[in-house]
């Protein structure tokens, strides 16, 4: 009897292995005939929303990371710092990617047994319509066949799959939105006046033009400006190329815009510091541009164009970081960036006696003045 007793159950053991086995199969196929179907699909899944015109608010949460974009009057602000310098172009583009989104795969609801790695931290985004209706994806894991990640939508329980990139989407820091300004554009051609400090030291190249040539005088002053020298003449060519590197600026990355910070980065003293003057055309350029075209208007012309703007500016170079690209900042904002070190190699210890004519250079001027 004894005997007969434990061979019914472990037949009911057996029994049940085999049915939570069958089931475990049975998730695991529909998960792969859902992929394999929707692998022939070339325009995916459209996963219905909001409508981003009816978009008012927009919250990520992703472990430390945690904001609220607000929108009003078409312009987007970030409601835990009002003064953040917030891109409203990629503000838009970011929102969109979720009022627009497209799923590669459907896989319905999710079944006992299955996982998908959405747990209580995972990365979450939040759509707030203009009548208070919400619609919130979380983030699962990376399916390790395909690479595409699991994504469920909060109010229906359906579960998708999604591209690495669309997750990439779940990871955007407040940093990532920021308006980058583009550095002026400037060059030899409308830079009127150039000085570089760095480490006590200043050179200073003024330009002066007389007809179509442009000549150079380089000056040095140092202690702060205790010392300074005659201004000489400078070798035309050194100095163009020098001037020229200031087209090559640009800021590569957002960092920050307190004031109060500027001193972790090496702002409230900096390690170097470019001052440059220029001249940028006014508006009155096409009126310019078709008067000189007519061979017996030049007087027209002289009346037409105004006087050039003289425009200044001032970048200040801090500490290197992690990856040696600098810290900058233009005076006049509060925004500060990241500059690699390749673009102000150039202007880092710059020696004077590099740039002053020799004799041969400056008696081949004044010959070709004459």
């Amino acid at each position: 009897m004894k005997k007969k007793s434990f061979g019914l159950a472990a037949a009911v053991a057996v029994l049940i292995v085999l049915g939570g086995s069958y089931a475990l199969l049975a998730n695991h196929n529909r998960i792969q005939e859902s992929e394999s179907a929707a692998a022939e699909s070339e325009t995916g899944v459209a996963v219905a929303t909001i409508a981003s015109d009816k978009v008012s608010s927009f919250q990520l949460a992703d472990g430390d990371t945690s904001f609220t974009l607000t929108k009003t009057d078409n312009s987007w602000i970030c409601v835990q710092d009002e003064t953040f310098p917030l891109s409203n172009d990629a503000a838009s583009e970011l929102v969109n990617t979720f009022t627009s989104l497209q799923a590669v795969r459907d896989l319905g609801t999710a079944q006992d047994g299955e996982n998908y790695g959405f747990s209580e931290n995972a990365p979450t985004v939040t759509l707030t319509s203009s009548d208070s209706t919400n619609c919130s994806f979380v983030l699962g894991e990376a399916n390790s066949m395909t690479g595409d990640y699991y994504l469920k939508r909060e109010d229906s329980g359906e579960i998708y799959t999604v591209s690495s990139s669309l997750a990439d989407s779940f990871h955007k820091t407040l940093t990532d939105l920021a308006e980058i300004k583009s550095f002026p554009t400037i060059s030899s051609d409308n830079v009127q006046e150039l000085s570089i400090t760095e480490e006590g030291t200043t050179l200073l190249f003024e330009s002066s033009t007389t007809g179509s040539v442009k000549t150079w005088q380089i000056s040095q002053s140092q202690d702060g400006g205790k010392t300074e020298s005659t201004p000489e003449k400078a070798t035309v060519n050194t100095v163009t190329t020098l001037v020229d590197h200031l087209g090559n600026l640009s800021f590569d990355s957002f960092v920050d815009h307190k004031e109060e910070n500027k001193e972790k980065y090496g702002l409230k003293n900096p390690s170097m510091t470019i001052n440059f003057q220029y001249t940028e055309a006014t508006d009155s350029d096409d009126a310019t541009t078709e008067a000189e075209s007519e061979t017996d208007t030049s007087s027209e012309t002289a009346n037409e164009t105004e006087p050039a703007e003289i425009l200044s500016g001032t970048l200040y170079v801090g500490e290197q970081a992690e990856d040696g690209s600098y810290y900058v900042q233009l005076d006049g904002s509060n925004n500060i960036y990241l500059m690699s070190a390749d673009k102000l190699s150039a202007f880092q210890g710059l020696n004077y006696d590099d740039y002053p004519e020799s004799e041969e250079e400056s008696t081949e001027s004044e010959t070709s003045a004459e």
